[in-house]
Formats: C-alpha cells, structure tokens, sequence
C-alpha cells in the first residue's frame, strides 16, 4: 500500500465535537510571531496545524483534530503527486 502525507495545515482545527475526528496529542508549539504552529502526534504521525499567534496549549493535551474536507489536500509519499 502507498502511504501519503497531508498538505495545507491551514484548514485543519480542534473540534469538541466533531464528526470525524482524528484523536491527537499535542508534542510540540512553535510560535512564529505572526502564526503559531502546533505539532500532533496522531498515531505514528505527526500533523502540523496553524494557529493563530499567542496560541498556548498544554503540551500533552489530548484533542480531536477535523478538517475541512473540501480544503484537504493529499499527497503520495513515493511521487510527491496531489491526490486529492
């Protein structure tokens, strides 16, 4: 089977309640002034999310991440070829 790595953090989001979430823990913040991006382990991989500055979160904390589906964009690992 191929795997495949998402593109484009900017859609994804933290959902209370959410229709098809992905469970998550945050491992990492990296503050970059203008944005915030926030690293999620999701089983054995990582997802990068944009967060608006000044965004603090305990690092450790279990969420459900969903996307919006029409912004989603998947990429082969082994070619680097949009999917979707």
């Amino acid at each position: 089977t191929e795997s495949h790595r998402l593109g484009r953090v900017m859609d994804t989001y933290m959902d209370t309640n959410p229709r098809r979430p992905l469970d998550a823990t945050l491992s990492l913040q990296e503050p970059l002034g203008g944005e915030t991006i926030l690293y999620f382990q999701v089983g054995s991989e990582s997802v990068r999310v944009l967060s608006p500055p000044r965004t603090q979160r305990p690092t450790g904390e279990k969420v459900s991440l969903t996307f919006h589906l029409e912004h989603l964009h998947l990429f082969s690992r082994r070619t680097e070829e949009r999917i979707l």
